[in-house]
């Protein structure tokens, strides 16, 4: 975030006094302008809702509420103060429209309110990445993508804005059906850049996803999810002669609230899937054999911030995943062709 503070008729006024905090944590930066008038807080968190605040001697304060940032967003938000002969604070309520005008990024941003209110198959955040008109599935049910005509391979994910890519290890490279490597309980919002991204994304030709955790805040809060998906619905398969049985539950929730009020806060889920699929095989060798292709998943997440001074914060968090999945062939192909993707995981980072 960044911007210049003016008075009423567009002189910058330098000294001035700029606050941002945050409504959820209470966490506060303050700055000052400079001898252009211009202010500058770096690396902000998309935490919610944010308030600016502006002062300067001789000048009514200026209040502005409702702020909310994206991931990877550059936001320019010029301040104009009106000369005050008594103390006074003008509040403009309501949403403050900011608009990324220094980057010619193509993004698309997932935000925490679709995450929560669209339907997500197996509950993988990674589905909801083709709301991106130039990210294309490779196949239904998988994470692999075409984004912007380049392979998967080519494609580099962040979390939290630190590599989360590895061609070989990362989840997201995975063609399983399950898991993106992060519970849909941890993700807060997911970033997009397909065109135009900058240097620091170095080495990934066709996109760039920087995935957003959840925190915790000053207020104790939890959530608890059961998702239950039988098979009764299902159509029988093509070529198939009859409907191939199938079940699925998800269960799971999370945890988060302060650790010390205005400090310290933490935020903890655990999510698991447990999946007994079965595919028919429809080859003349073996018609009609069904086949178990069972599945399972425990996904958890830990992360604990804490704030020593209005410059200075550390973050840590830790990911696990456990994953099983026999991917056992059907259709035209015979039993005993298949495999058994297996994948122990786990991440951590301090920052």
């Amino acid at each position: 975030l960044e911007g210049v503070v003016m008075d009423a008729q567009q002189g910058v006024l330098p000294g001035a006094t700029v606050t941002l905090q945050t409504v959820a944590t209470g966490l506060t930066r303050e700055t000052a302008t400079d001898a252009n008038g211009r202010y500058v807080f770096a690396s902000v968190p998309p935490a919610g809702e944010y308030v600016l605040r502006t002062a300067l001697a001789g000048f009514a304060s200026e209040r502005r509420e409702h702020l909310t940032f994206n991931a990877g967003q550059r936001v320019v938000l010029n301040v104009t103060l009106k000369l005050s002969a008594v103390q006074e604070t003008v509040t403009v309520t309501g949403d403050t429209p900011v608009v990324q005008t220094t980057s010619p990024e193509v993004t698309k941003t997932i935000e925490s309110r679709d995450l929560t209110t669209l339907p997500v198959a197996e509950r993988n955040y990674f589905r909801l990445l083709t709301l991106d008109s130039n990210v294309v599935a490779r196949a239904p049910g998988t994470n692999g993508l075409y984004v912007g005509g380049g392979d998967v391979w080519n494609f580099g994910t962040y979390v939290d804005g630190t590599s989360n890519f590895s061609k070989w290890l990362t989840l997201q490279r995975a063609p399983q059906r399950g898991s993106a490597g992060f519970a849909l309980e941890t993700v807060s919002q997911v970033q997009i850049i397909t065109n135009q991204f900058s240097a620091e994304f170095g080495g990934h030709s066709a996109g760039v996803m920087n995935m957003i955790t959840k925190s915790g805040s000053n207020t104790y809060a939890g959530a608890a999810l059961l998702v239950v998906r039988p098979g009764d619905l299902d159509a029988i398969p093509p070529l198939a002669t009859q409907k191939v049985p199938f079940n699925q539950q998800q269960f799971g929730g999370n945890v988060s609230g302060p650790i010390v009020r205005d400090r310290a806060f933490f935020f903890g889920s655990y999510e698991r899937r447990r999946e007994r699929s079965q595919v028919s095989v429809t080859s003349p060798e073996a018609p009609g054999t069904i086949i178990p292709t069972p599945a399972d998943e425990d996904q958890g997440h830990g992360r604990v911030d804490y704030r020593f001074s209005p410059s200075q914060s550390l973050a840590s968090r830790y990911n696990m995943v456990r994953w099983k999945q026999d991917n056992e062939q059907g259709g035209l192909q015979l039993p005993g062709t298949g495999y058994i993707w297996t994948n122990n995981s786990t991440r951590s980072k301090t920052r």
